[in-house]
């Protein structure tokens, strides 16, 4: 199951660095040719602008250039997938039209010589590339947090698996542990010895983000449009390791709350069953009770159903008594 996990999360990463390749050659092609990559976002940003405006006026009937487009939304009556799309194209049509905005003031500006309206033009242009990565995660909290409102245990797990899956690849791809010292020893001591080191600090790297991005980028959300404060500080936090202070916990054998969380990497935990585990060992007098864990209490800590921390916890027990 965890060979299974890692390679679904892997594919998701390379997704990911596929689209950040995409960038890496427009960082080139304006370092080269400013003047040319300057005037090919000129052309395209109206463009997109007008298609994406019409693309949903077609679909459903709301223009997004209207001050009132969500109260024309709410008359639809859409459903969940309906608002998802629409979500993500509002976002993307916002993007572009402060680009657009952008661009208009860099074209008035007398005082830019040509070779700065170059650069701030291209810099524009690269901000909506990388910011198209943030409209699709802002579109899969939504999802989330609509499932968590209308669906049952399997739809939030599986919202909460697509948001941390993509939000642990986006951010892999923009996090580096050879530059990054600390976080490369942080994950030396939970990577796997059984594949190439680079290969195996990669892998620790997309689990750790999978489990602790999504908390971090709740904070930012809203704001963090280039992910940058949400990068940097879950870079931080993975980096900090995991040292938590010894206490005495009389569970499954350890003595030790470091030796059960490093036992539970050992095991290969799944992210989401090592998540729960982290959480009540962080917490013991309020998740456990008598020994037993308090299955409501976790549900509420991790916005999940009760039903939900029954099933992981029950695994969670079988793998660490093999």
């Amino acid at each position: 199951m965890t060979d299974h996990f890692e390679t679904r999360l892997y594919d998701t990463f390379l997704a990911a660095a596929a689209d950040q390749d995409q960038i890496k050659i427009f960082r080139g092609l304006a370092k080269q040719h400013p003047a040319a990559a300057a005037a090919a976002v000129c052309d395209a940003i109206p463009i997109l602008v007008q298609d994406q405006r019409e693309r949903i006026y077609e679909s459903y009937g709301i223009d997004l250039a209207a001050q009132k487009w969500k109260e024309q939304a709410k008359q639809k009556r859409l459903d969940l997938v309906e608002e998802i799309q629409l979500l993500m194209a509002a976002n993307t049509y916002l993007v572009l039209e402060v680009c657009q905005s952008k661009l208009d003031t860099y074209t008035i500006d007398t005082s830019l010589s040509e070779e700065d309206w170059a650069t701030k033009v291209c810099t524009a242009g690269i901000d909506v590339l990388q910011s198209t990565e943030a409209v699709l995660l802002h579109a899969l909290t939504e999802l989330r947090a609509e499932a968590q409102s209308v669906g049952g245990s399997d739809e939030v797990e599986l919202a909460r698996d697509v948001e941390a899956s993509r939000l642990a690849a986006h951010l892999a791809t923009r996090t580096s542990s050879t530059i990054n010292k600390k976080l490369a020893h942080a994950l030396d001591e939970i990577r796997r010895y059984d594949k190439p080191a680079g290969r195996a600090r990669l892998e620790a790297l997309l689990r750790e983000l999978y489990v602790e991005a999504p908390e971090v980028w709740g904070k930012y959300s809203r704001t963090d449009w280039q992910m940058r404060a949400t990068r940097t500080e879950v870079a931080k936090k993975l980096a900090r390791g995991h040292n938590p202070p010894l206490e005495e916990v009389p569970l499954l054998a350890f003595a030790e709350r470091e030796a059960l969380l490093k036992r539970a990497r050992e095991a290969g935990l799944p992210p989401r069953e090592y998540e729960l585990f982290r959480l009540v060992m962080g917490d013991q007098g309020r998740f456990l009770r008598n020994g037993k864990l308090n299955h409501r209490e976790a549900a509420q800590e991790m916005h999940v159903a009760v039903g939900t921390i029954k099933s992981l916890w029950s695994r969670i027990k079988k793998t660490l008594a093999a």
